[in-house]
Order: structure tokens, then C-alpha cells, then sequence
């Protein structure tokens, strides 16, 4: 019997193509989150459209912040970085268009 869990996982990643839909990076599905785009901590929902694939790396920088607060987060730590430059305008890159729909 899979679990509610399991079963999320089962719509949601191949939706998103087993890719983090911050970084944009394609990965098994047993390094994939599911995070909450709005945060519940925030009011955010366990909908489906509130729910995104996210690596772990991702979902752990973003915490529990909303998207724009992630993007301003994420600017800053690349304008400050001395390694990981590429992850971070790679995050920079892909949230731009999510944030702007």
C-alpha cells in the first residue's frame, strides 16, 4: 500500500520531469523533495499546485521561504560567492521566469 507521501511523489516528479524546478537540474527520484512553494508555515496548502520537486540542496536553501524572498536571498548569495557561482545563477536563471508568471 503506498503512502500519501509515495503517492505525491508519483504525480509530482515525473510532472516536473525528475528535474529541481530551481536549479533546473535532472535527478533520480530519491534525491528529489517535494516542497511547498508557499510555504505552510506561511498559509501555503498541501494542493498540488502548491507543491513543486525540489533536490535537496535547493529545498534546503529555500527553507521556509516564499519564492521572491528565495530569489532575493539566492542574488545575494551569488553577488557575494566565492564557490558555487554557477549553482546560484543557475537558481537565478530559472526562478526569474517562475517568478514573473
Amino acid at each position: 500500500m503506498k503512502t500519501k507521501f509515495k503517492k505525491l511523489q508519483d504525480k509530482i516528479h515525473p510532472k516536473n520531469g525528475n528535474r529541481c524546478q530551481y536549479c533546473g537540474d535532472i535527478f533520480d527520484t530519491k534525491y528529489l523533495h517535494i516542497d511547498h512553494i508557499i510555504p505552510r508555515s506561511l498559509g501555503g496548502s498541501d494542493k498540488l499546485d502548491n507543491l513543486t520537486t525540489a533536490c535537496c540542496k535547493c529545498n534546503v536553501l529555500k527553507y521556509q521561504f516564499p519564492l521572491m524572498e528565495f530569489y532575493k536571498r539566492i542574488v545575494k548569495k551569488y553577488d557575494n560567492a566565492k564557490n558555487d557561482c554557477e549553482y546560484y545563477l543557475k537558481i537565478i536563471n530559472n526562478l526569474k521566469d517562475k517568478i514573473n508568471e
